[in-house]
């Protein structure tokens, strides 16, 4: 059985969502990147990405840059 567990974080904690993917990149980091918020009919996509020190319980939102060619 799944069961959920709160801990405290601090830091820019990003929205809840769905649809999201999250990725380790080091042992103690991991980067999760869109998603959308809402509910399956009314919904908005997030776009954004945030890492997450799984020691420091620190969130951390990333500016990124849009290029066009």
């Amino acid at each position: 059985m799944l069961q959920s567990l709160f801990i405290e974080a601090n830091g820019t904690i990003p929205r809840a969502r769905f649809g999201h993917t999250i990725t380790p990149i080091s042992t103690t980091k991991v980067l999760i990147f869109g998603g959308a918020t809402g509910s399956a009919g009314n919904f908005s996509f997030t776009n954004d990405t945030f890492t997450f020190e799984t020691q420091k319980r620190v969130w951390k939102k990333i500016q990124s840059k849009e290029y066009y060619i």
